[in-house]
């Protein structure tokens, strides 16, 4: 009916440098290099995330 099947094919892609790099960048991106604490755009995003969170409560 929909012809015959010939051959099935896979593809394969290593993530794992990219995943790396993600997770690099997210560490560049909220943690001070010298102390390794969260920053300020972190802080913002946590306490938004929680006023969202106590919204869907209220």
């Amino acid at each position: 009916m929909y012809g015959k099947l010939i051959r099935i094919g896979r593809v394969f892609l290593d993530v794992t440098t990219q995943k790396e790099k993600e997770e690099e960048f997210k560490q560049l991106a909220f943690y001070d290099d010298l102390t390794e604490l969260p920053n300020r755009k972190l802080l913002e995003i946590q306490l938004l995330s929680l006023k969202k969170q106590i919204r869907k409560r209220l």
